[in-house]
């Protein structure tokens, strides 16, 4: 409460100290707390001078109103729960949405990763003539068909992870090789392969049947017939568990070849937040350049097995090499670019935390570079990869106050 009184009567022109003793105005020592917990943030966001930091860079003005109620958000999220917290962690700001709102994110992020993903590779494909005549337009609808479609596909995955799974996506980071040193570590892979390759085959089956109805729904266009015409719905009835299996099976090994290589990061090791995002950050690209073509490959193997399998009992079955890598290519492209932005903890920073907070009006637009400005000023401090509020008091207060504000 000293640093509090300090901060309000000593930096912040015209305010004189002597109105803490009107014993009418503060007839408690909770009212007296509460007046100094309520002008801190407006006092340290004051509009003043421009300064700069010992590293030479410039402090940035943030608007105080907002900045408070930013803030506020914060402090109500980490409220939010039987037991509160104290760690403001990067990774965990958008776990603290509502189920559903965090189910729509999945599927609206891997529609548009879909989407785009089939109409990079189809844009590129077109003029070599793999696609026969397919026009412009037909790439247009396929890769919206292929988006709506796949992104439901991953919502539905998404929410079948919820049921069996609250806690949120881990930094993580990929290691070249795998540890031999301790014998324990040899049964780790393992679990982490089985555990991995369980939840992707799930995800990935629904990924197939997805995308067989895209296909089905894009004939059903082009040729002008209702989708429940005879030999139209028994191709779908056909598609749906081929290309469940095929891209289950690819998605299952892929992953869990990829989870055995992975190791949760030592987050307590970590020097500050900043430094955990950036590492977190590479990792994610090392993610796609690894999954990209394995998942291309992957798909191609795996669709000429299950056909072979097949083709006895379903009849006959096509899986010619080209159509094959340009299947596999979107679903790799796609499938990569999905999985990395809407499940793993910095996919999920961004497009949450950088993108659908801000738009609601919760968190600003650089939000790693408000927590960074909000530890400079003494509102937040630093407890490795972790921001905690400097005090807890302070922490409830803004709370408080953002649920007052409604």
């Amino acid at each position: 409460m000293v640093v509090l009184a300090r901060t309000m009567y000593g930096e912040a022109p015209g305010k004189d100290p002597a109105e803490l003793l009107d014993a009418a105005r503060f007839p408690t020592a909770g009212h007296l707390e509460e007046h100094l917990l309520a002008g801190f943030v407006p006092a340290v966001y004051r509009r003043r001078a421009p300064e700069r930091h010992e590293d030479g860079r410039g402090q940035r003005s943030w608007d105080p109103d907002r900045s408070e109620r930013w803030l506020g958000y914060l402090a109500h999220s980490l409220s939010r729960g039987a037991t509160g917290r104290r760690d403001l962690a990067w990774w965990r700001l958008g776990h603290t949405l509502p189920t559903p709102t965090r189910i729509l994110h999945v599927t609206l992020v891997s529609a548009l990763c879909m989407a785009a993903a089939t109409w990079l590779v189809q844009l590129l494909a077109l003029p070599s003539g793999v696609l026969g005549p397919m026009g412009l337009e037909t790439v247009v609808l396929q890769g919206a068909l292929v988006g709506v479609l796949t992104g439901a596909a991953f919502g539905i995955a998404y929410s079948v992870l919820t049921v069996f799974s609250r806690a949120p996506a881990v930094p993580s980071r990929v290691r070249l090789r795998l540890p031999a040193a301790d014998r324990r570590v040899g049964r780790r892979p393992v679990r982490a392969f089985t555990a991995r390759f369980g939840f992707m085959m799930l995800g990935g089956s629904v990924l197939g049947v997805g995308y067989a109805w895209a296909v089905a729904l894009l004939r059903a266009l082009d040729n002008g017939l209702p989708l429940w015409k005879t030999a139209m719905a028994r191709d779908t009835l056909v598609n749906m568990p081929v290309f469940a299996l095929i891209f289950g099976l690819s998605s299952g090994l892929v992953f869990g070849i990829l989870a055995a290589f992975e190791a949760p990061m030592d987050i307590t090791a970590a020097a500050t937040p900043l430094r955990l995002l950036s590492v977190n950050r590479a990792t994610a690209g090392q993610q796609i350049l690894v999954l990209v073509p394995m998942l291309t490959a992957g798909i191609a193997v795996c669709g000429y097995a299950v056909t072979g399998l097949l083709q006895g009992l379903v009849g006959p079955l096509l899986w010619p090499l080209e159509g094959a890598l340009l299947i596999g290519a979107v679903a790799g492209l796609g499938g990569s670019t999905s999985y990395v932005f809407a499940f793993s903890a910095w996919g999920q920073w961004l497009t949450l935390s950088r993108v659908w907070l801000p738009l609601t009006g919760r968190l600003p637009w650089d939000t790693a570079a408000f927590l960074e400005d909000a530890y400079r000023r003494g509102v937040l401090r630093q407890a490795g990869a972790v921001y905690q509020f400097r005090h807890i008091r302070l922490q409830h207060h803004l709370a408080h106050a953002y649920r007052h504000r409604g």
